[in-house]
């Protein structure tokens, strides 16, 4: 099973009093329009004019991390909390940075502390929940989960790790149905999405199947396999002629790709047996 995306936490920062807010307020500029190796040297300068500016120090590390620098994002992390002990976003990160590296012991910890210090906040049980379905503890994953849910039932990443753990416990209905919450709250996440049009496709709704995949494709025009797979989900509602549309799409991008040939001409066959909806 797909793990949760990194960046799906790390959205989320320290925010307490900042010092030098004109370094702070650039390096934000440049980190939300993507700008990650800028807004890092900008981040730097803030904290070396404020070794106390807990904000910075936060989403150095959350850069560090995209940039797969752990030890350095550790490092940032840490100084967050020297500076900012509650700072259950940092503690959280933490925790994500050890379950990479294989340590579930400590990431446990460090998402129950998080728990602790934002008690009110559905985060740190989700990723606590994912930890736990991760070891085989699907019954106290539900729990946990379920706990998540009654802080925030607004929340696409408890709704997301529930229907994973349903997966996992061999329930996809009810798994498609806590999927189709999610993407409800959260109708841009790739993780939902290919969650939710894999689930709808097992259960034979392929209706959903086919909104998920046709964001996705909207969100990845250069990859053809979200347009196969539209294919041949317009198969399965027995819509060849849309179905040629879309493999269509998917062979211009990868014109010699033997499966999508394979698709065509199923379809081809298809459609010279009769007459179909369009």
């Amino acid at each position: 099973m797909r793990g949760l995306p990194l960046s799906l936490l790390l959205l989320v920062g320290c925010f307490g009093g900042r010092a030098g807010p004109t370094l702070f307020e650039k390096a934000f500029a440049l980190d939300r329009d993507g700008k990650t190796r800028e807004a890092i040297d900008l981040y730097q300068k803030a904290v070396a004019a404020d070794p106390r500016d807990e904000d910075s120090w936060y989403n150095l590390g959350r850069l560090y991390s995209l940039l797969g620098h752990e030890k350095r994002a550790e490092r940032a992390f840490g100084r967050c909390l020297e500076i900012n002990p509650l700072a259950a976003d940092a503690l959280a990160n933490l925790g994500i940075l050890a379950e990479k590296r294989g340590d579930a012991k400590q990431a446990q910890s460090l998402y129950q502390r998080a728990a602790e210090k934002a008690p009110h906040r559905a985060f740190p049980f989700v990723l606590l929940a994912r930890l736990e379905a991760k070891q085989g503890r699907i019954q106290l994953a539900k729990r946990t989960v379920q706990k998540a849910l009654l802080r925030d039932p607004g929340s696409s990443f408890a709704w997301h790790q529930k229907g994973r753990i349903l997966l996992q416990e061999g329930r996809p209905t009810e798994a498609l149905g806590a999927l189709r919450k999610a993407f409800e709250l959260d109708g841009e996440s790739d993780g939902i999405l290919r969650d939710l049009a894999a689930t709808a496709t097992t259960t034979g709704a392929h209706d959903l199947a086919l909104v998920a995949l046709r964001r996705l494709a909207d969100k990845h025009p250069d990859q053809p396999g979200w347009f196969a797979r539209i294919a041949e989900t317009q198969m399965a509602r027995k819509r060849p002629n849309q179905a040629l549309l879309a493999i269509t799409r998917a062979l211009a991008l990868a014109p010699e790709d033997e499966g999508y040939l394979r698709i065509r001409r199923r379809i081809f066959k298809t459609l010279r047996a009769g007459p179909h909806q369009r």
